[in-house]
């Protein structure tokens, strides 16, 4: 089955995909339903009432650093445009559905970015685009896994640009992008550094220039993460690069109740002396501030990994399985997922043979930015970011599979 050329292909995968979630949206009316009181919700609704960046829990704990500034910025713009209860939901969901058909979209350049057939990324776009896989995870306005995906597409597609020839200019305004990236999803972090290396690495021949775009580069990520970053330094007197979460998320990821996923957690207990949950301890963080109650959370999950070494081996084992599984409440979801991720590591493969840059570039992401997740108590908005690339090289591996049975030369297929 042949698929619209490479020019034609985004718009439609576009337009598929915003349809689908929208009218999934509408027939669900989800947006009517109460909004969830999580942290991004409530910092949104905070910075929208004039209130600043601040109380992100059930009760009045002033300035915060628990996340990072972009996605609730972003999200108290349309609290403030759309006020009236279920209308900006509505208008939320719109821009997250919007947000995600966009990443889609691109798909078919990212493809060419990679030096693949971009019926390749074409048919990937189709396939997420049809098949609403995470569909509350897209459209949810609770966090900012949507803005996180985007982002790290065209993250991915201009840091390729890197390895074709760089200029000082083309430096700076990848380092921006990046530089977003961060303040939008602060775990690319480790991505970040791994494409700077592995890029200093190939360009080992010419030291003097790579150091010099390298350096154009990392400045112009920091330098707009700094304004920020001297904004938590006044606030909380404390050196805290984007967020200051650390504590509490290790906290709840090992504990004696901790469990591998949020769900269970839930279920277990792991999250009842978390401010989030009870009261009490949203009492303590007005009484202690935010930065104590992170270094006591930080000392309490460091005593209980020291006293309990194997159960913690066990919970990264568990966190690790959880992260790949992709485990969610649909059993048929989960079957799905599971046979994504089966796909797109024989995809992976396929580039290995194969596709070599693609492979180099895939690879990067793949080995750094889960491991902070393997620590972390798991939910499926973590892994979301992931989706269009395991899309992309489940794709891989479908045409090549096709390729080799059909032999019709330039024949590519959906399937």
């Amino acid at each position: 089955m042949r698929i619209l050329t490479s020019g034609k292909s985004a718009p439609a995968i576009f337009v598929l995909s915003w349809t689908l979630r929208i009218a999934l949206v509408l027939f669900t009316q989800a947006y009517r339903s109460p909004v969830n009181p999580v942290e991004t919700v409530l910092v949104a609704k905070s910075l929208a009432a004039g209130q600043g960046f601040s109380n992100p829990y059930g009760c009045v704990t002033g300035a915060t650093a628990h996340l990072a500034p972009v996605y609730p910025f972003i999200l108290s713009i349309i609290y403030r445009l759309f006020p009236s209860g279920s209308s900006g939901e509505f208008a939320s969901y719109v821009f997250s559905a919007t947000v995600i058909s966009l990443a889609y979209a691109l798909l078919p350049w990212l493809a060419i970015k990679l030096r693949l057939d971009p019926r390749i990324g074409a048919n990937a776009g189709f396939i997420g685009a049809a098949v609403p896989l995470f569909f509350w995870v897209e459209v949810e306005s609770d966090w900012e896994a949507p803005l996180s995906t985007l982002l790290l597409t065209v993250a991915l597609g201009k840091t390729s640009e890197l390895f074709e020839g760089v200029t000082i200019r083309r430096a700076v305004g990848i380092g921006l992008l990046w530089g977003v990236v961060l303040l939008t999803a602060p775990t690319f972090l480790l991505v970040f550094a791994g494409f700077i290396l592995v890029w200093m690495w190939q360009g080992r021949r010419n030291p003097m220039g790579v150091l010099r775009a390298g350096a154009a580069l990392c400045l112009a990520a920091f330098l707009l993460i700094t304004p920020w970053t001297i904004r938590n330094y006044l606030r909380f007197h404390e050196f805290i690069l984007i967020r200051g979460n650390a504590g509490m998320q290790l906290h709840m990821s090992f504990n004696p109740l901790a469990r591998a996923t949020c769900d269970e957690g839930d279920i277990s207990g792991a999250f009842l002396d978390q401010p989030h949950t009870t009261q009490r301890a949203c009492l303590e963080y007005v009484r202690f501030g935010e930065v104590a109650m992170n270094e006591r959370y930080q000392r309490q999950a460091v005593e209980w990994i020291r006293a309990n070494p194997r159960r913690t081996v066990d919970l990264v084992g568990e966190h690790f399985m959880a992260f790949w599984l992709m485990e969610v409440p649909s059993p048929i979801k989960t079957v799905a997922s599971e046979a994504l991720t089966f796909f797109a590591l024989m995809g992976f493969w396929v580039c290995f043979r194969k596709h070599r840059f693609a492979f180099l570039m895939l690879a990067i992401i793949l080995l750094t930015y889960p491991l902070i997740y393997y620590v972390s108590v798991f939910d499926p908005r973590y892994r979301y970011p992931l989706h269009p690339i395991t899309l992309l090289l489940a794709s891989v591996f479908f045409t090549a599979m096709a390729q080799k049975f059909w032999r019709r030369p330039g024949a590519a297929s959906v399937f």
